[in-house]
C-alpha cells in the first residue's frame, strides 16, 4: 500500500491542500475508477439542480407553511442547489484532471469544490440546528411563537449565516487549519444544539401524552388535538431532513480527524476520504426528496408544479411538431424535381405527422421504392399523382372508420391496430429486401460490363440515395412501432408492467401495509431496472456492434453497477417477504403489532443503504461487490428455504390438527385458507426469482474458480444477463396472476385508463 510519511503540522497542512493531488494517490486507483466517481457527481449535479429548484418552486406556491419556516426550508433548499451547481461539477472536475494527470487544474478542482463546499454546507448545517430551535420554540412558547418567531428575525439569523460561513470559508482560503479546526468545533456545537432541541421536544411531548392520559375524564379540545398532531408531523418532517444530514456528515467528520490526526497518509484513507465528501454532497441530493416525502404541502406544491410543467412540455412538443412538419410542408410545396407521386406521399407523411400517425404512409413509400426500381420508364405511367391520391384516402378512410368503431367497441381499434401494424411492417420488411437483392444484381452486372454508360451511372446512384433516404425514415418509425432487441422490448415491458403495479398497489387498501411496502418496493427495483439498467445494457451491445469501445467500457461499468444495486435489493426484498409470511404464521394475533409499518421502512432503507454503500465500493474495487453480491445471494438464498420449508412443516401440522378435529371453526378454515394463498403467491414470484438468477450466479462461480473465458461461457453468462432482466418483466404478471386483491386492482386501473 502507497504510503509517505509527514511530520503532524506538515500532515494537517497537507492532506487537505496537497495531499488531494498527489500523484502516488491517483497512481494507486485506476483511471476507470476516476471517471466513474466523476459520472456519479455529476448524475449528483443534475438531480440535486433539478430536486432543489423544484422545491424552491414549490415553496414559493406554498402558502400554508408559516412564513419563517418556509424561509429555513428555502434556506436549506439554495444551499442544496447552490451544492449542486457549484461544488459537485468542481468534485466531477477533480476526479477527470486526476485522471488525465493535471494537477495544476486538479489543485485549482479541488481547493474550488473544498471551498465551496464548506460555506454551503456550513450554511446548511446552522439551517438545519435553527429549523430544530424554531421547533422547540414552536412548541414552549405556544400561542407567542408567531410574535416571536417573526419572518424579519428569520431574515437576519439566515443572512448571519451566510455571513459566518462566509468567514469560515476566507480562513480556509488563508489558512486551512484554522478552517479545519473552526470546521470541528461548528459541527459539534451545532450537532449538539439539536440533540438537545429534539430531546427536548420528545420530553415536552411525552409530559403533555401523560397529562392526557392521567385526565381521562376530562374531554380534551379538537382544536388542541388537532395542533398537537399537526406539530408532531412537523417535528418528525424536519427530523427526518437531520437525521439524514447526520448520517451523511459524521463519516466525513471522523476521517478528516484521523486525517489530521494521523502521521502517516494511506491511500486507502484517502479514498474513503474522498468517499465521504461524496457522502455531504449525496445530503444535497437527498433532502428533496425527504421534503416531497414528508412534508404533505410541499408534496402537494410539487405534484401541481410538476403537472404544469409536464402540460408545458407537451405544448412545447405540440407547437415544435406543428412548426417543423408545416415547415417542410411548406418547402415540398416548393420543390419541384420530386416525382410529383412520391412527394404527395412525403406530403401525407409531414400531415400526419402534425396528427401523430404515418405507418401506412412508410408503407406505401417502400412499395414507391420498389416500384421506381422494377419498372424502370413504366414507373411515371404506371404510379400516377390520381392513383396516390386515390391510396393516400383510402388510408384517411379506413383509419377514419376504425377510430369511430372505437367508440363504440373498443377491442375493434386495437384489432385493427395490431393487424394494420403487422401488415405494414411485413410489407416494407419485403419492399426493401426485394429493393436490396436487386440493388445487388444491377452492382454485379456493372461490374461484369466493361463500360457502363455515366447516364445509367447516375441514375442508379440518384436511386440509391433516394432508397437509403426513404430506408432511414422507416428504419426510424420501425425503432417506435416495433423494437425487435431483445434488451428494448425487456426494458418497455419491465417498465410499463412495474408502473401498472405500483400504481394499483396504490389504490388497493385490503393488503396489509407492511406487505404491500414490501410489493411496491419489490416493483420499484424492477421498475429501475426497466429504466436504467436494461436501456444501459442495450446501448453496450450497440456500442460493440459500432465498435465505440469508449462507449462499451462506460456502458457496461454503469449498467454493471446500477444492475448489481437494483437487483440484489431485489432479493433481499424476496427475502425480506419470505420472513414476513413466517411471522404472519408463527405471530398470529401479535403480527400487526410487531411487524409494523415504520419496522418495515427501516428494513427496506437498510437494504439500499447497504447496497449503495457496497456498489459505490465497487467503483473503486470491483472485488468488494463480488463478495458482496455472494455473501448475500448466499444468505438470502438459505434464508428464504429456511423460512419457505418451516412455512410448509407449519402448515401440515395445523392441517393434521384440523383433520383430528371434528368441528373445526370456519373462521380459522378460512384465514387458514387465505394465508395458504398469500404464501404460495409469494412463493411463485420467489421461485421465478431464484430460476432468473441461478444461471448467472452458476457461470459466476464458475468462473471465480477457473479464471478462464470461454466462447460458451461468455454465451452462457449473456444469456443467464437477459434472465436476470427478464424477471423484473415476469413479477408484474405473476403479482397480477396471483394475488388477487392485485389482480382485481390491475383490472379496475385498466378499465378506468381504457374508458
Amino acid at each position: 500500500m502507497a504510503e509517505t510519511n509527514l511530520t503532524k503540522d506538515e500532515a494537517q497542512t497537507t492532506a487537505f491542500e496537497d495531499l488531494r493531488c498527489l500523484p502516488f494517490l491517483a497512481g494507486g486507483l485506476q483511471p476507470q475508477s476516476l471517471y466513474s466517481s466523476a459520472a456519479v457527481y455529476i448524475i449528483f449535479s443534475i438531480t440535486t439542480i433539478l430536486g432543489n429548484s423544484l422545491i424552491l418552486v414549490a415553496l414559493h406556491k406554498e402558502s400554508s407553511l408559516h412564513p419563517p419556516s418556509k424561509l429555513l426550508y428555502r434556506c436549506l433548499a439554495t444551499t442544496d442547489l447552490l451544492v449542486g451547481i457549484f461544488s459537485q461539477p468542481m468534485m466531477a472536475t477533480y476526479f477527470m484532471s486526476l485522471a488525465n494527470d493535471n494537477w495544476g487544474l486538479c489543485r485549482y478542482a479541488s481547493h474550488a469544490a473544498f471551498t465551496t463546499s464548506y460555506t454551503f454546507c456550513g450554511v446548511s448545517l446552522l439551517t438545519m440546528t435553527a429549523i430544530s430551535v424554531d421547533r422547540l420554540v414552536a412548541l414552549l412558547l405556544g400561542l407567542r411563537y408567531r410574535q416571536t418567531a417573526t419572518l424579519k428575525r428569520t431574515y437576519i439569523m439566515v443572512a448571519a449565516f451566510w455571513v459566518l460561513s462566509s468567514l469560515i470559508c476566507l480562513c480556509c482560503i488563508l489558512n486551512c487549519r484554522i478552517a479545519l479546526w473552526l470546521g470541528r468545533i461548528s459541527i459539534s456545537l451545532f450537532l449538539l444544539i439539536s440533540i438537545t432541541s429534539y430531546t427536548k421536544i420528545f420530553r415536552t411531548l411525552s409530559h403533555h401524552q401523560a397529562e392526557v392520559q392521567h385526565h381521562v375524564q376530562q374531554q380534551l379540545s379538537q382544536p388542541n388535538a388537532l395542533n398537537m398532531v399537526k406539530y408532531r408531523k412537523a417535528m418528525y418532517s424536519a427530523l427526518w431532513v437531520q437525521f439524514a444530514l447526520v448520517v451523511c456528515y459524521i463519516p466525513y467528520f471522523i476521517i478528516e480527524t484521523l486525517i489530521s490526526q494521523s502521521n502517516t497518509e494511506s491511500l486507502h484513507l484517502v479514498v474513503f476520504w474522498r468517499l465521504t465528501i461524496g457522502l455531504v454532497q449525496f445530503n444535497s441530493t437527498l433532502n428533496p426528496f425527504l421534503y416531497s416525502w414528508k412534508i404533505r404541502e410541499v408534496r402537494q406544491a410539487v405534484k401541481q408544479t410538476l403537472r404544469q410543467a409536464f402540460c408545458s412540455v407537451q405544448i412545447l412538443l405540440s407547437i415544435t411538431a406543428f412548426a417543423g412538419n408545416s415547415l417542410i410542408l411548406f418547402a415540398l410545396h416548393k420543390e419541384s424535381s420530386l416525382h410529383p407521386p412520391s412527394k404527395l406521399l412525403y406530403r401525407c407523411l409531414a400531415t400526419t405527422d402534425l396528427l401523430v400517425v404515418s405507418l401506412m404512409t412508410m408503407t406505401a413509400i417502400s412499395v414507391d421504392r420498389l416500384l421506381a426500381l422494377l419498372l424502370g420508364l413504366r414507373y411515371k405511367q404506371i404510379v400516377t399523382l390520381k392513383r396516390t391520391y386515390i391510396i393516400v384516402t383510402t388510408f384517411w378512410i379506413f383509419n377514419l372508420v376504425a377510430s369511430l368503431s372505437g367508440f363504440f367497441h373498443r377491442p375493434i381499434i386495437f384489432l385493427y391496430s395490431f393487424l394494420v401494424t403487422s401488415f405494414c411492417l411485413v410489407i416494407s420488411v419485403a419492399s426493401y429486401t426485394k429493393i436490396f437483392c436487386s440493388l445487388r444484381h444491377h452492382q454485379a452486372q456493372v461490374r461484369d460490363q466493361q463500360q457502363l454508360s455515366q447516364t445509367n451511372a447516375l441514375n442508379m446512384a440518384r436511386f440509391r440515395n433516394a432508397v437509403y433516404s426513404a430506408l432511414w425514415v422507416q428504419l426510424a418509425l420501425v425503432v417506435c412501432y416495433a423494437p425487435i432487441s431483445v434488451q428494448i422490448l425487456l426494458s418497455i415491458t419491465a417498465f410499463a408492467g412495474n408502473s401498472l403495479i405500483l400504481f394499483a398497489l396504490h389504490k388497493e387498501s385490503s393488503l396489509h401495509p407492511p406487505s404491500k411496502l414490501l410489493y411496491r418496493c419489490l416493483a420499484t427495483t424492477d421498475l429501475l431496472v426497466g429504466l436504467v439498467v436494461q436501456p444501459l445494457d442495450a446501448t453496450y451491445w450497440m456500442s460493440v456492434v459500432q465498435e465505440q469501445w469508449s462507449l462499451c467500457r462506460y456502458a457496461f461499468d454503469t449498467a454493471y453497477i446500477t444492475g448489481f444495486a437494483l437487483l440484489l435489493v431485489s432479493l433481499m426484498t424476496m427475502t425480506a417477504i419470505s420472513v414476513d409470511r413466517l411471522l404472519a404464521l408463527l405471530l398470529g394475533l401479535r403480527y400487526r403489532q410487531i411487524v409494523t409499518l415504520k419496522r418495515t421502512y427501516i428494513i427496506i432503507t437498510t437494504f439500499w443503504v447497504f447496497t449503495l454503500v457496497a456498489s459505490l465500493c465497487g467503483i473503486f474495487y470491483r472485488h468488494i461487490i463480488v463478495l458482496y453480491g455472494c455473501l448475500v445471494v448466499s444468505f438470502c438464498l438459505v434464508i428464504s428455504l429456511a423460512s419457505y420449508a418451516r412455512i410448509f412443516c407449519t402448515l401440515r401440522y395445523h392441517q393434521a390438527q384440523a383433520q383430528d378435529q371434528q368441528h373445526p371453526s370456519q373462521t380459522d378454515a378460512l384465514n387458514l385458507a387465505r394465508f395458504r394463498k398469500a404464501v404460495y403467491s409469494a412463493l411463485w414470484v420467489q421461485l421465478a426469482l431464484v430460476i432468473c438468477y441461478a444461471p448467472m450466479y452458476t457461470v459466476g462461480i464458475v468462473i471465480a474458480h477457473t479464471k478462464k473465458y470461454s466462447l460458451l461461457l461468455v454465451f452462457t453468462q449473456k444469456v443467464g444477463l437477459i434472465l436476470l432482466y427478464l424477471n423484473s418483466t415476469l413479477n408484474p404478471f405473476l403479482y397480477c396472476w396471483k394475488i388477487s386483491e392485485v389482480r382485481q386492482a390491475v383490472k379496475r386501473t385498466l378499465k378506468e385508463a381504457l374508458c
